[in-house]
């Protein structure tokens, strides 16, 4: 509306002196220079042109997230414990069996630092969401340690508890925890 006052305010010459169609065309183009709500519409539409180009991104973009919805079961952990993910092929993997004797040794140290340990074997749909987020193959152990800000803090084949439990030592987080702790 102000655009609209503002062109009676102040008509060009130019434009009282053509004929009506060309009146009209010149005052259309002065309002729509003035009036956001004209320039909106020419940004949406420059948007539309250029968002038909990114569909198949966003496509594969909502897939990713669906199958990572699964992956949402570290979500539960943010912020009260510390994740070891196990990936193994097989059931009988050495370092799997490594992993899960060493956890049972160290039940003590393992709830001191707040770890939980979630064991994926290949072809489950868990370990599916889970090897794409951390980017695993189905052929190698992995053990991810993921810290309770949710980052992943390690990634190694090698599952030694000893040296597991240094790391999360080495912390500022668990060094903060370490002098509040009480025993």
């Amino acid at each position: 509306m102000r655009a609209l006052i503002r062109f009676r305010e102040t008509p060009s010459k130019s434009v009282l002196d053509g004929d009506s169609a060309q009146v009209r065309a010149k005052a259309t183009r002065r309002i729509e220079a003035v009036s956001p709500f004209f320039q909106w519409q020419k940004f949406a539409a420059f948007c539309n042109q250029r968002l038909l180009a990114y569909k198949p991104i966003t496509a594969v973009a909502l897939l990713a997230v669906c199958f990572c919805a699964n992956a949402e079961q570290l979500k539960e952990y943010l912020w009260t414990n510390r994740v070891i993910v196990t990936f193994a092929s097989e059931k009988s993997a050495p370092e799997r069996l490594a992993a899960i004797k060493q956890i049972a040794e160290y039940p003590c140290e393992f709830r001191k630092r707040d770890l939980v340990h979630i064991d994926l074997i290949a072809g489950s749909n868990a370990y599916r969401a889970l090897s794409q987020k951390f980017s695993i193959t189905d052929t190698e152990f992995k053990l991810v340690l993921v810290g309770k800000d949710g980052k992943i803090k390690l990634n190694t084949n090698n599952p030694s508890m000893i040296e597991l439990f240094t790391f999360i030592d080495s912390m500022p987080l668990r060094k903060r925890e370490v002098s509040t702790e009480r025993c």
